[in-house]
């Protein structure tokens, strides 16, 4: 066995080797949205000499801007901030010189050269070598699109596609945003990772319908004045496997006003092979009216406009297949059944499948009159009273109008609110005065030759309580969310003979709680605000006899009966004959889901469908959202209105996929301390028009690390006649290995595990047609091609058509080194340098991990993001000591029997100008077996990595090591310098002077 048996040592005298001098590290260029923030980082360097006048309580930090003249060019200043500075602040420590800043509100005053200046104590000093420059720019980026990994843009019909929209981040508050939107709509699923580069990922199978379609990517800034955006698409083109054929969307029957117009929403779609055909330029559409006959039927052409023709036009674009069309001024002729034509080109279609009924009216539909929720029509006097009157709308240029009468005439308010559904509300506090009026509301159509209206009333009774005397209007019965906040509508009346005290300046609102006694019950006083009260304010005006009242962040404690009490002047009266109780609920109340109108929740393919989900909402601020979730999921696009009736909704057309679909409509208030939500739900059954048949989404192909797992992610679609089969108890998943024989090739059951299947699991859920699975601990046995087969009950099916290929490799695939950006290898001294290490990851548990390494090493930071693109960045400022420095990164997957990895680096070079100094250099070589380790030691004590110590390590070969030091100028007279190499079996050792200038020492 050798033991550490040589050690061997050279002494040099080297120049070129800097004392630390005023140095900084700053980003050459910056772009900033005019609008937003800019951040600029920054680290600096200062002489050793002024080491003692840099601290915490002293260091100021001044930009100036375009020049180096502290009075005139000065526009930032972190200890005295003037009027003409801009708004910033230092987020970095200048005292551990960190000099990072940031610029609120840019504008393009904004844009120019930066150069920082330090002051602090005795340290006066402006950086004058290296600058920033800011360029303040109106529009952001535009961020890019483009399919993930070896996608092409003309994919296959049933595959998986993965869009990937990325956009550099600029400094923004809120951070930007990534929006989808599709051209013609398709509606899908999106995903979207938030961080310094931003990603959104848009996920789903492509069909037919996806073939031509563009999809854009937008990236918003949402500034204080406007929104700012940029965009990016990509256009699809599928290739069809199940073909598409003529089909078309149309209602079954329409409702119009004679007189006024008729819309027929319409969409169609057409065989593939005359995708070619249907043009902007080309494409005409024509309506038939009760016959397919062309020459005798034909009532429309959007081409051609004949006498005997409607007047209308096709407000769709054709050649996105959509054929909305509006005719006007329609009589009791448009009455009947339509069919509809489309000619482009060669493709000449007439749709008679599917029709759409228009029956043309004299008069419109009657309005509903009728008392809110459970009021009755016979009414006590001071109660509240609110009519609604509602009318589903008919076409109609202007909209119809709903106004109210009364017989008498009773002035009173009222609010509106135009929608689909046009609602009207009336609201008063009853008195003697209102005792058998009636309350009619009309709808009215403004048409060219005549107004036509329709009106529905109700008569109000009202028990008289005498003459005006001292009472009130509240709800009896509030209900209010914990942690939000309870409205508590009020009116009231008071005894004439008080008038004169009601005054703005003198009236007093209290609320008692549970009780009159208003030392003992009081809740709220207007006026004085006390630590027990609860916080709230009346919003009313108390001198007009409003005295409605808002309570804040409410809780179980508010649960109570309601009493008011009035003071003003002479005036004090509390209300005890009508109170309000208020109820505090823990969970919202669940808001209602149903199909629209006269629609069945049994519904055709290709007709279409509008879903509907409406709540109550409860006071809150922000005001509660619904949002739609789907099971399974099926991505579908979703319209809201916000209004005291929440309500959204949810619309699209019918196809197999959506049978037995449970759509779930969720109701969320946004809390201080957490969401509260409520929810309800539909399932929805659609008959079968073009069947579904067996088909499946799987990856091509996919690489996986021997040693570790692999993912394929997989969904299924089966023939309708067997969705009785496939149950969440039945269902078994089977997968065979390069065959699709299930006695000889299974590797897999999910229900029977056997010693010669591979060891793995179904993650989806079969009875959702999720087969996504993964197998664990791969080996060369697993690369193959890959056929899934269900069996539930009855069902029996092998998929061989789309198999998915696993190829197992034994290394993983090596990650990418490069500099960021518009960087070259070859910087210049001082500079910020930026290397991003990425990698594509394969599956493993732990996930894999991206380390650097340098040689010779130089000690630096370094970040790093886990995603499914893994990023490590390493940041730094060049010195002439990274000059040909190699930087190493390495992805490690940490495996159950060892450790696997893959590496790239880059070598950098490095400008830098001749400097002088007296710094000494000691080179030390070491042999042994095992191999040693060494280590530099001063006067007798071991020396590591410093200021003024520099020590760098090459492995020659199995056995020796080669290292050097090199000791600043102050280290000079030291009285010993001794290069120690050991391993276990012994130790070797040089001892030599220091101050020479050559020196070598012989070998031991």
């Amino acid at each position: 066995m050798r033991v550490a048996e040589k050690v061997c040592v050279f002494v040099f005298v080297l120049q070129g080797v800097c004392c630390r001098d005023f140095t900084i590290s700053l980003p050459e260029k910056i772009e900033a949205l005019s609008g937003s923030c800019v951040i600029i980082k920054c680290t600096f360097e200062i002489q050793e000499s002024f080491d003692k006048e840099l601290s915490e309580s002293a260091a100021i930090g001044v930009w100036l801007k375009d020049g180096t003249n502290v009075d005139k060019h000065q526009v930032f200043n972190s200890r005295v901030h003037s009027s003409n500075h801009f708004k910033g602040a230092i987020t970095g420590k200048l005292h551990e010189k960190n000099c990072t800043t940031i610029f609120y509100n840019v504008s393009s005053n904004h844009t120019g050269k930066y150069f920082l200046r330090i002051e602090s104590g005795a340290l006066k000093y402006t950086y004058t070598v290296n600058t920033s420059t800011v360029n303040v720019i109106e529009s952001p980026p535009k961020p890019t699109v483009k399919l993930n990994k070896d996608q092409d843009q003309e994919v296959l019909e049933g595959r998986s596609v993965s869009l990937r929209c990325s956009a550099e981040t600029l400094c923004s508050s809120p951070p930007p945003t990534l929006t989808w939107s599709f051209t013609p709509r398709i509606p899908l699923s999106e995903s979207s990772r938030q961080q310094e580069l931003l990603i959104s990922d848009l996920n789903f199978t492509a069909t037919h319908r996806h073939h031509r379609v563009t999809f854009t990517c937008t990236i918003t800034y949402q500034l204080q004045d406007k929104n700012k955006t940029a965009q990016d698409n990509i256009t699809l083109h599928v290739q069809c496997v199940c073909c598409r054929d003529f089909t078309i969307s149309l209602p079954e029957k329409i409702e119009a006003l004679s007189g006024s117009c008729v819309i027929i929403k319409c969409t169609f779609e057409i065989q593939e092979s005359f995708d070619k055909e249907l043009s902007e330029s080309a494409a005409i559409g024509v309506w038939l009216k009760d016959g397919t006959n062309v020459d005798k039927h034909q009532v429309f052409n959007s081409r051609v406009h004949s006498s005997n023709h409607f007047k209308g036009a096709i407000t769709g674009k054709l050649h996105e297949k959509n054929c909305t069309t509006i005719f006007y001024n329609v009589s009791s002729n448009h009455t009947g059944k339509y069919f509809l034509r489309i000619e482009s080109g060669a493709l000449k279609y007439t749709y008679t499948v599917n029709t759409s009924t228009v029956n043309v009216i004299e008069s419109p539909p009657k309005p509903t009159v009728k008392l809110n929720k459970d009021q009755d029509q016979e009414v006590l006097e001071g109660r509240s009273v609110s009519l609604r009157c509602s009318a589903e709308t008919l076409c109609s240029s202007p909209p119809p109008t709903l106004t109210w009468s009364f017989t008498p005439r009773i002035p009173l308010s009222e609010s509106s609110r135009q929608q689909e559904l046009l609602i009207s509300d009336l609201n008063f506090t009853a008195t003697h005065r209102h005792h058998r009026v009636t309350f009619t509301c009309t709808i009215t159509y403004q048409l060219q030759d005549k107004n036509k209206t329709a009106q529905d009333n109700i008569t109000l009774h009202v028990q008289c309580v005498c003459c005006r005397d001292f009472t009130i209007s509240l709800p009896e019965k509030i209900e209010a969310l914990s942690g939000s906040c309870v409205i508590i509508k009020c009116t009231f009346e008071i005894q004439e003979s008080f008038d004169k005290e009601l005054s703005e300046s003198a009236a007093i609102g209290v609320w008692l709680k549970d009780g009159t006694n208003v030392d003992k019950h009081q809740v709220f006083n207007s006026r004085v605000h006390s630590s027990n009260h609860f916080k709230g304010a009346i919003t009313g005006k108390l001198h007009e006899k409003n005295c409605t009242t808002i309570f804040y962040n409410v809780s179980s404690n508010h649960t109570g009966k309601y009493f008011l009490r009035i003071e003003s002047g002479a005036l004090k009266y509390t209300y005890t004959v009508n109170t309000s109780t208020v109820n505090v609920i823990e969970s919202p109340p669940k808001p209602t889901v149903k199909l629209n109108k006269d629609q069945d929740q049994e519904v055709l393919e290709g007709r279409s469908v509008s879903l509907r989900c409406s709540a109550e909402t409860l006071c809150s601020s922000p005001p509660p959202t619904l949002t739609w979730s789907f099971t399974p999921r099926i991505p579908l696009s979703e319209s809201s209105r916000q209004q005291e009736l929440l309500i959204s909704d949810l619309n699209f057309t019918a196809t197999h996929r959506h049978h037995r679909v449970t759509f779930t409509c969720t109701i969320t208030y946004q809390l201080q301390d957490k969401n509260k939500t409520a929810q309800d739900n539909i399932t929805l059954h659609v008959q079968c028009v073009c069947c579904r048949d067996f088909t499946i989404s799987l990856p091509e192909k996919i690489e996986a690390l021997s040693g570790s797992c692999v993912i394929i992610k997989c969904t299924f679609e089966i023939q309708e006649s067997f969705d009785k089969e496939l149950s969440e108890s039945a269902a078994i998943g089977v997968w065979l290995k390069d065959g699709t024989n299930a006695n000889d090739q299974q590797v897999l059951n999910s229900r029977v595990h056997s010693s010669n299947h591979f060891k793995g699991a179904i993650t989806g859920k079969l009875h959702e047609k999720n087969c996504t699975t993964i197998f664990y601990n791969v080996s060369s046995n697993h690369t193959g091609k890959y056929f899934l087969r269900i069996e539930s009950g009855d069902l029996k099916y092998t998929y061989k058509d789309n198999p998915s290929t696993v190829n197992v490799i034994e290394s993983p695939p090596k990650p990418t080194v490069k500099l960021y950006k518009d960087q070259d290898q070859e910087v210049l001294e001082g500079r910020s340098v930026s290397l991003r290490c990425s990698a594509e990851t394969l599956c493993s548990s732990p996930p894999p991990t991206l380390t650097w390494s340098f040689t010779p090493r130089i000690p630096l930071s370094e970040s790093s993001r886990q995603q499914e693109l893994l990023i490590s960045d390493l940041n730094f400022t060049a010195t002439h000591r990274h000059h040909r420095v190699t930087f190493t990164c390495t992805i490690t997957y940490q495996l159950q029997d060892k450790n696997k990895t893959a590496q790239d680096n880059i070598t950098l070079h490095v400008q830098y100008a001749p400097q002088i100094s007296t710094s000494s250099t000691y080179f030390c070589e070491v042999d042994g077996n095992p191999s040693p380790e060494l280590e530099w030691h001063l006067s007798g004590r071991p020396v590591t990595n410093s200021s003024n110590t520099f020590i760098s390590e090459e492995r020659l070969n199995s056995t020796g090591l080669r290292s050097s030091i090199t000791l600043h100028q102050s280290l000079s007279h030291t009285s010993t310098l001794q290069c120690v190499g050991s391993n276990t079996h012994g130790t070797a050792s040089q001892l030599f002077q220091l101050n020479l200038f050559s020196q070598e020492a012989s070998c031991k």
